[in-house]
């Protein structure tokens, strides 16, 4: 029983960096070559079937962690803080950096965008902001695997 909800934690973290991780290596380099009009229409396309769910899972990772956190034994809760921690800075990073851009996006008409896009072209910002909180992810997911070998061992 011990090892259900560090296991859910990893299935849920992993879920999270598979998608996170498909983004970074195929769409954003797919959709930094596209012309602005195409971009912010692909992101409109995206971001309702995304912004809903991921959210939603990272959160549930972020849950399962916690109550790791209480249940694991001793040998597996340093481990499971990293994973916490972790998670929660991917929260943190996608409320305030990347959901805000992804908002903005969303708000635009494609056919009339902003007369100086060239400065204010989201895509290389919010890039780097994702690679910020893919890297958390996948660490937490490293976390999480630690702890379940450590307490199914």
């Amino acid at each position: 029983m011990a090892g259900l909800l560090p296991t859910l934690a990893l299935a849920m973290s992993a879920v999270v960096a598979g998608v996170m991780l498909g983004a970074a290596l195929a769409s954003e380099p797919l959709l930094v070559t596209m012309a602005p009009r195409d971009y912010v229409l692909a992101k409109q396309f995206a971001g309702p079937r995304l912004e809903p769910l991921m959210p939603i899972l990272t959160c549930l990772s972020w849950l399962c962690e916690l109550g790791a956190a209480v249940a694991v034994p001793e040998r597996a809760r340093v481990p499971v803080v990293v994973a916490v921690l972790a998670t929660a800075a991917v929260l943190a990073v996608s409320a305030t950096r990347t959901a805000p851009i992804n908002r903005w996006v969303a708000g635009l008409d494609a056919d009339h965008l902003p007369a100086d896009w060239a400065a204010v072209d989201p895509r290389a910002r919010w890039r780097r902001w994702h690679l910020v909180r893919t890297g958390l992810i996948c660490g937490a997911v490293v976390a999480d695997a630690v702890a379940v070998c450590l307490v199914l061992a």
